[in-house]
């Protein structure tokens, strides 16, 4: 509202001054027609151009107000870039961030939100086109009051020149006046004839008729001024009644000078006995004035015919005045309407842009709270990170562990490969051995079938008693000593499959009888093969075996036992490792700040 009323009392303001320059023109123009030498001094601080109607106060007002809407836009488009760029960071920092649904959601919020901030761009595009049409328009008129300034100036200029032949024409009028001065003082010189003075004073007469004609054409063009002037101002009506004052008392003062010169004819007529006597001298001088009163004659008709032109031309000037100052006032009071209206509109386009501006105020708001909405997303998807990096770290070093145990496992299955080997190696030694001993075998029961031939031969030879005795223990002896041959040799090249996967698989992470601590190194012992051999000097070498068997039983029992309890502490180390992951899983965001030193399972030294 205060805005509004400084813009009118501006325009008032504006208004008056163009009144006043009006006025001042007026006067000016008044001046001019009387001729005043005063003129040249007063056009300079009277006459105002249309010029400074441009630079009154409420161009001014409206400069500063479009100067403010430019840079609060120019604020606002700086906040909205801010705006932007945070949003940007923002989506950046969710997109790395956050879950993929809630970055779904933060683009679309994103998108609407630079639909919006794109949008008030537009739309300040537009305002920004407005204010650069309005400051076109604000050219034009100045420009167009540039232009009746020059025209006000030619005009100015042509009734300068008007005024300077007017004068130019009074002074020959004052010239012409002292030649007649000077005819009359010459003719009272000549009073030598009557006849001469009679010509003298009809010539007198003669031009003071033509001088009250040319009164009253004088008095004609002052009538007409008067009626220009009473047409152009009404104010000025004194002033032509002071100079109409003048020009009857120049009247008055002729009329003076034509009763002298009607005295001064009565002394002439009483001279004009004595001028008789001088008529024939003055006869030469009165052809001699005769040419000359013929050429001023001439010279007075080519002047007036010059004054008649210069008097027209005057009109016509006038007239076009006239016509240029109606065409003025309408054309400025056009201009002060459309000024009034283009301020209207600049009110509209004004508060338009305040409310625009509160509703981006709005926007940014509401912006704000989103970006403080996401940055508390980004805090929590922070923290999620932080414990799942803790919880990666945690995993990265159990397969750190499994996989040193898996280099220690897979040591053990080169080893277990080089013991593998070496087993078939004495597999095939022992499957050699045992066809060997096949054969040999073969080659002994052959043997024996001879011998109990040779036996059954000499038994047929001897007595059935005693043959039958020593036949039967001979029998049993051979049948214990082929027996005995036989456990011998399987005694001697057997191994126990068992015993030699027990021995192979201790020091091993797959040894059921190791129970190693966590923290502790294991060293894997090195294995060989165990064979159960026995020497042929053994009385009880059946009892031994049986004792073997049972020994074997017994440890094969045992080997159960300890892989019951290996598979326990296998699974309770999984179980730790699950409670571990647990724990990390579960822990604060204060780990952030806290330098955390995750438990890492020593893993078995290599040897």
């Amino acid at each position: 509202m205060l805005r509004s009323r400084s813009r009118s009392g501006s325009v008032d303001f504006g208004q008056k001054n163009h009144h006043s320059s009006i006025f001042s023109k007026k006067l000016s123009a008044s001046k001019l027609c009387r001729g005043d030498a005063i003129v040249a001094q007063i056009d300079a601080s009277a006459l105002k151009s249309v010029s400074n109607l441009s630079e009154n106060h409420g161009v001014v007002a409206l400069r500063q107000q479009m100067r403010e809407m430019e840079e609060e836009l120019r604020s606002s488009e700086v906040e909205k870039s801010r705006v932007l760029d945070e949003l940007h960071e923002a989506k950046m920092r969710a997109n790395a961030a956050l879950s993929p649904k809630r970055a779904d959601e933060l683009m679309m919020e994103l998108e609407k939100l630079k639909g919006t901030v794109a949008a008030t761009r537009d739309e300040l595009k537009t305002k920004d086109r407005k204010i650069e049409c309005l400051e076109v328009e604000l050219g034009k008129a100045r420009k167009d009051e540039a232009d009746k300034d020059t025209s006000l100036g030619r005009l100015m200029k042509e009734l300068r020149d008007v005024r300077e032949r007017e004068s130019e024409s009074s002074g020959r009028i004052q010239e012409l006046e002292g030649e007649v001065e000077r005819k009359r003082k010459s003719e009272s010189r000549m009073a030598d004839s009557f006849m001469a003075q009679n010509r003298q004073l009809d010539s007198a007469m003669f031009e003071l008729e033509e001088s009250k004609i040319e009164i009253a054409s004088l008095h004609e063009k002052i009538d007409g001024l008067e009626d220009l002037c009473n047409q152009i101002e009404g104010e000025e009506t004194r002033s032509l009644k002071s100079e109409l004052l003048k020009a009857q008392e120049g009247e008055k003062r002729a009329l003076l000078k034509a009763e002298s010169l009607a005295e001064e004819m009565e002394l002439l007529k009483k001279e004009w006995k004595f001028a008789v006597e001088g008529e024939d001298k003055s006869s030469q001088a009165m052809e001699d004035l005769a040419m000359a009163l013929k050429e001023v004659a001439t010279e007075a008709n080519q002047a007036k015919e010059k004054l008649s032109l210069k008097e027209e031309q005057a009109k016509q000037e006038t007239e076009l005045q006239r016509n240029t100052a109606d065409r003025l006032r309408a054309e400025t009071e056009e201009t002060l309407f459309a000024w009034n209206a283009k301020e209207i509109g600049f009110m509209s386009c004004i508060k338009r842009a305040e409310e625009e501006r509160a509703l981006a105020q709005i926007e940014n708001h509401k912006l704000s709270e989103s970006l403080k909405a996401a940055e508390n997303m980004t805090r929590a998807s922070r923290e999620e990170t932080y414990k799942l990096r803790d919880i990666l770290k945690q995993a990265i070093n159990e397969s750190n562990a499994a996989k040193a145990a898996a280099g220690i496992a897979r040591d053990e299955n080169s080893l277990l490969k080089d013991c593998l080997a070496e087993k078939e190696e004495a597999l095939h030694f022992i499957t050699r051995e045992n066809e060997r001993l096949r054969i040999s075998e073969a080659a002994a029961q052959e043997h024996v079938k001879q011998l109990k031939r040779m036996l059954t031969m000499a038994s047929a030879e001897i007595k059935l008693d005693d043959k039958d005795q020593i036949g039967i223990v001979m029998f049993t002896d051979s049948i214990d000593d082929e027996e005995r041959l036989h456990k011998k040799v399987t005694r001697e090249f057997s191994f126990d499959l068992e015993d030699l996967k027990a021995e192979a698989l201790k020091g091993s992470i797959f040894d059921t009888n190791a129970e190693t601590p966590k923290s502790e190194a294991r060293t894997p012992k090195a294995t060989f093969f165990r064979l159960k051999a026995h020497s042929p000097d053994q009385d009880d070498a059946h009892k031994g075996g049986e004792d073997s068997g049972d020994h074997g039983h017994e440890d094969g029992e045992s080997d159960k036992q300890h892989g019951h309890r290996r598979s326990k502490t296998m699974f309770q180390r999984v179980g730790g490792l699950l409670t571990i992951r647990k724990s990390f899983h579960r822990k604060e965001p204060s780990i952030d700040h806290q330098k955390t030193t995750p438990t890492q399972t020593h893993p078995p030294a290599h040897i």
